[in-house]
């Protein structure tokens, strides 16, 4: 099984298909989530042993000790994929948030009210995410990073126009440094 360890609006689908493609796996995209009662993460996770060429897409929010255990063994290979641009990717999460679109392409203008404790939230929630891959990168010996814009032209990224009602504030995160810590 390949497992892409990833954050939400990082291109993560795109680059879970594409590893997929050329692997000619079975995409299985988000298939287990902490959510799910024991008996069915069970049940997922022996669907994986039992079907090894899967590719398996997993946020790092909807992990637990049950399917870190199981996944990490399963994992032939393990990429990390995440998003350099991280203004951009919070921004993005903030408007899906929003508008509930999540995968829109040439969508028309949304208008989009900026609140800062719902702002701030999902900041630090997706620093939480990049801070547990990077604790899931240490534990692993065989992974790779992948960063959208190294793979993705920006050109034909999802078009999602905002009209802000009040600018959000630029947020700083260095990914490529918190993964060479």
């Amino acid at each position: 099984m390949i497992l892409i360890l990833t954050t939400k609006r990082s291109g993560s689908t795109f680059i879970s298909k594409k590893i997929n493609s050329e692997a000619g796996y079975y995409y299985l995209g988000e298939f287990i989530d902490k959510r799910m009662r024991p008996s069915v993460v069970l049940e997922k996770l022996e669907f994986i042993r039992e079907n090894p060429k899967t590719t398996l897409k997993v946020f790092p929010s909807r992990m637990n000790p049950m399917i870190e255990s199981g996944i990490f063994k399963l994992a032939e290979r393990v990429v990390i994929h995440a998003r350099k641009d991280f203004n951009s990717q919070c921004r993005s999460l903030y408007v899906s948030s929003q508008t509930g679109i999540w995968h829109a392409n040439k969508t028309p203008v949304k208008k989009v009210s900026y609140n800062q404790d719902e702002f701030e939230k999902i900041k630090n929630q997706l620093i939480e995410d990049y801070t547990l891959l990077n604790t899931y990168r240490k534990m692993i010996d065989n992974y790779s990073i992948s960063y959208l814009e190294d793979v993705y032209s920006t050109e034909n990224k999802y078009q999602q126009p905002v009209e802000w009602d009040v600018e959000p504030p630029t947020v700083y995160f260095n990914i490529e440094e918190l993964f060479k810590s």
